[in-house]
């Protein structure tokens, strides 16, 4: 896994910490 992939994922995964989508 390259850094871009992990920064990005890493951003993903923020964002739904702080954004939840609900179903």
């Amino acid at each position: 896994m390259s850094y871009i992939s992990f920064h990005y994922w890493a951003l993903q995964v923020k964002k739904l910490s702080f954004f939840p989508h609900n179903p």
